[in-house]
């Protein structure tokens, strides 16, 4: 799948929550994400999350 858009990186996801917008690609290093977290991403409408650690 071939997705596109502008990313936003930070390897903890509480700060890249404060300045991602709608629609945007998340990119974060949070080994075990949890459900705070999870639902943070899912609130702030991003388009996609690419985690590079294992969760």
């Amino acid at each position: 799948m071939l997705m596109t858009g502008r990313i936003r990186v930070d390897r903890r996801t509480k700060n890249l929550i404060k300045r991602i917008k709608p629609h945007e690609i998340a990119v974060i290093d949070h080994e075990n994400l949890d459900e705070v977290a999870a639902l943070s991403l899912v609130k702030a409408k991003v388009k996609a999350v690419v985690n590079a650690k294992h969760s």
